[in-house]
């Protein structure tokens, strides 16, 4: 059945007035999509054009919110919950869609209802129960210099108004409040900046200004429409490279432009994009200037010589599979640190990091490990097939970029250190195996009473005990066979019992060798690897007497 059968009768009530109610074994019942349905039911006169919202809070079991207009046809309709809230629209307002009598219907399934299917509601209508406002919303293009739109707001006699604009540009020369219809007069201030655009709102209607730069105002703005305080490009490209700058301006503006800096060339301009070509740099960071239209544009252009080295001991030595280091100038925004496992492509504003290598072609992102401004380390990929001359680039989000060359190898041993310097007192532990087969393991430094690290002596035991070192580093896990790597310790040459990933940490190999006892008194001895004929660099640790 409608509403309009008259099996469950309407109550009248009026708009902005709070109506409550609860539905009970005993209320009207009615036939509602083949269900039986217990039903209250209200009317309220509205009008076309008419600014309303339906807000509603109600206990258990109340299962349906309906609106329906003068023609039966449902304006508004939710399916409810257990004791919740609603409001139609979440914000703002709807506009009735014609003169007449609206019914609201609130319903639960019937028999049983439960006692607590209380509710109440508000049908509100922006202004006032009978309150109707109009407007042409047609947005309104603003001269440049400044410009008054003269607005004619039809309102219903004695309803208020109020118009308003979150921009500070925008003002109300005759007043911002008023009541019934009036011509507003809405006032736009010079534009000498950016071209801009704002809301002006009266009485829940709006309309949108538009305003153009002026021809003396030339800037560019990065993704999220902020002010950049430069032009960020890449290091130059096999002589130079070629780059657009687009730029913000009037839309009936011409522009001009020069370049202040030798290794920029401006090629010509096209709308509001300046086209140049950009030198290769070969050294760190360098930065110029072009002019356009008399205003001066910083332009940065990104390293071509960053530092590569291996991130155990800083060589030039880098093995596939490894950690490596990149050292330069405005490398991130900020320093930041991966938290977690698998390792981010991004960390702070870094976008990304690239390999590029030069014999296959071939393109791979690395894993970031840590950012700063100065630093980046990076895991190079599993997957890694090539070796030979490699580039790598460094993407911030800001447009720079940097790059360096390295050359990248199958092995190439390094060992972490206890400072993180490269070299003296190892990053190592002893693994202690008695003769009854049980296992400890030792730390091979500790920090003293000065903050400073210092070598822990280690006691090789007696004869029933075995003692290994373990050490940690890159650039061993790709070795040949494990016959092919030994552990140089005081000159003397020992094979190593394991040599590959350390399997905890990202990137990390592991070495172990067995101490001999014949290094027992030793002292602080140098330790170093050999990898398929490759030595690493030399650490220490200290053997007790």
């Amino acid at each position: 059945q409608t509403p309009f059968d008259l099996v469950c009768p309407p109550t009248s009530i009026a708009f902005n007035q709070t109506v409550t109610g609860a539905l009970e074994s005993s209320d009207c019942q009615a036939n509602i999509d083949t269900r039986q349905m217990a039903i209250d039911r209200y009317t309220v006169r509205g009008y076309a054009k008419q600014q309303v919202a339906f807000a509603m809070e109600w206990g258990a079991e109340i299962t349906a919110f309906t609106i329906y207009s003068p023609q039966g046809k449902v304006v508004y309709q939710s399916g409810l919950g257990f004791g919740k809230g609603l409001r139609a629209p979440t914000t703002g307002y709807y506009d009735l869609p014609e003169d007449g009598i609206y019914t609201v219907e609130i319903q639960t399934a019937a028999p049983p209802v439960n006692p607590s299917a209380s509710y109440s509601f508000i049908a509100e209508a922006l202004g006032g129960p009978n309150c109707v406002y109009t407007m042409d919303t047609a947005a309104r293009v603003a001269k440049v210099a400044g410009d008054n739109f003269l607005i004619n707001f039809s309102g219903t006699a004695s309803c208020p108004w109020t118009a308003s604009s979150d921009a500070n540009w925008i003002s109300f020369p005759e007043g911002a409040t008023g009541a019934g219809s009036k011509t507003i007069n809405v006032q736009v201030a010079a534009n000498t900046g950016p071209p801009r655009e704002t809301v002006v709102r009266i009485a829940g209607r709006a309309f949108t200004i538009i305003q153009d730069a002026p021809c003396s105002y030339v800037g560019f703005l990065d993704e999220k429409g902020a002010p950049k305080d430069a032009f960020y490009t890449f290091w130059g490209l096999g002589g130079g490279g070629f780059r657009a700058l687009s730029v913000v301006t009037g839309n009936n503006c011409t522009l001009t432009a020069k370049s202040n800096t030798s290794w920029i060339t401006i090629l010509n301009t096209v709308g509001k994009n300046v086209f140049m070509t950009i030198g290769e740099n070969p050294g760190a960071i360098r930065r110029g200037e072009i002019e356009v239209s008399g205003v001066k544009i910083p332009i940065v252009q990104g390293s071509g010589n960053l530092g590569v080295v291996s991130g155990a001991d800083y060589s030039n030595r880098i093995a596939r599979q490894g950690i490596l280091s990149i050292f330069g100038e405005e490398l991130a925004a900020n320093t930041e640190s991966a938290k977690d496992l698998p390792l981010p492509l991004h960390l702070s504003d870094v976008d990304y990091v690239r390999l590029f290598n030069h014999a296959s072609g071939s393109n791979d992102y690395v894993s970031l490990f840590y950012v700063s401004p100065t630093q980046i380390n990076v895991l190079l990929p599993e997957h890694l097939l090539y070796e030979g001359p490699t580039r790598i680039e460094v993407y911030r989000k800001n447009g720079l970029i940097s790059r360096g060359e390295f050359v990248l190898s199958r092995v190439a041993p390094a060992i972490f250190s206890a400072d993180a310097s490269g070299s003296g007192l190892a990053a190592a532990d002893v693994q202690r195996i008695t003769a009854s087969g049980e296992s400890k393991y030792e730390k091979v430094t500790e920090i003293d009473g000065t903050g400073k690290i210092v070598a822990r002596s280690i006691d090789l035991g007696p004869d029933s005990e075995r003692v290994f070192l373990l050490l940690y580093g890159i650039g061993t896990r790709l070795r040949s066979e494990v016959k092919n790597v030994s552990c140089e310790i005081d000159g003397q040459s020992y094979p190593v019992d394991y040599a590959g990933a350390q399997g905890y940490f990202a990137g990390v190999d592991q070495i172990n060798v067995l101490l001999p006892k014949a290094l027992r008194g030793k002292g602080e001895v140098t330790v170093r690897l050999k990898v398929d004929d490759q030595f690493s660099n030399a650490v220490k640790i200290k053997i007790a007497p």
